[in-house]
């Protein structure tokens, strides 16, 4: 059984109650992801300055051996960050601007998409993340440095290796698609099934493009 956009149902059915999902198990660094998101902001009120000024001295402070931000979850316990809008040379002054503010959340499928095509061996990444007892779909973007696994995450405004950003967000994969097929895949799904919702087309790129290929050699051959 199939909805319109060419999906088995089920599968379909299997995603989308992965969004907004409420967990029997608690995910525990919560309060770490919250920190770090307030202080990759760019807020001048008083109120945010005090906050910011509290997390550093109790949790955050930059590393000058590493050259990057350290958090420190517990004893022996650290996650290291970049801010992705001081580092990323191909981000032009609005997207900077759009990642120090409010605006940048919500757009994680959207920016993904059009962030990955400009870093080197990147691959967009479509999963979930865990932030306390709550669940959601969610999308960043993988490249490599230095032979290492990297992860840059707009809703956030961070760069971290693969392996801290797993550990922070509880990150669980459900698909990779590659940043040299992306906007190919999508202009050959977007043809034949219209609108494809961004998490759908992530989610299931492959089987939609496969099944977008299929009906087109049909209509060659028909």
């Amino acid at each position: 059984m199939e909805i319109n956009n060419g999906i088995n149902k089920n599968t379909y059915d299997l995603l989308i109650n992965s969004y907004n999902r409420h967990l029997d198990d608690v995910a525990p660094y919560a309060d770490a992801i919250a920190d770090i998101g307030i202080f990759t902001t760019k807020s001048n009120t008083f109120k945010d300055i005090l906050i910011k000024d509290m997390i550093q001295i109790k949790h955050l402070k930059y590393d000058y051996n590493m050259g990057m931000y350290k958090y420190k979850l517990g004893i022996g316990d650290d996650v290291y960050f970049h801010l992705a809008s001081d580092v990323l040379t191909c981000l032009s002054d609005k997207e900077k601007i759009e990642l120090l503010s409010d605006r940048r959340k919500n757009h994680c499928y959207q920016r993904s998409i059009l962030l990955s095509p400009r870093l080197t061996n990147s691959m967009i990444i479509f999963g979930t993340i865990q932030v306390g007892d709550y669940q959601f779909l969610h999308s960043a973007v993988q490249f490599v440095l230095d032979s290492r696994l990297f992860v840059v995450d707009w809703n956030f405004n961070i760069i971290m290796t693969k392996e801290d950003y797993v550990k922070l967000f509880h990150l669980k994969t459900i698909n990779m698609v590659s940043s040299v097929d992306i906007n190919y895949n999508y202009n050959i799904c977007s043809d034949l099934f219209y609108e494809v919702p961004l998490p759908i087309f992530l989610g299931f790129n492959q089987e939609l493009v496969d099944r977008a290929r299929t009906l087109k050699n049909k209509k060659k051959t028909g």
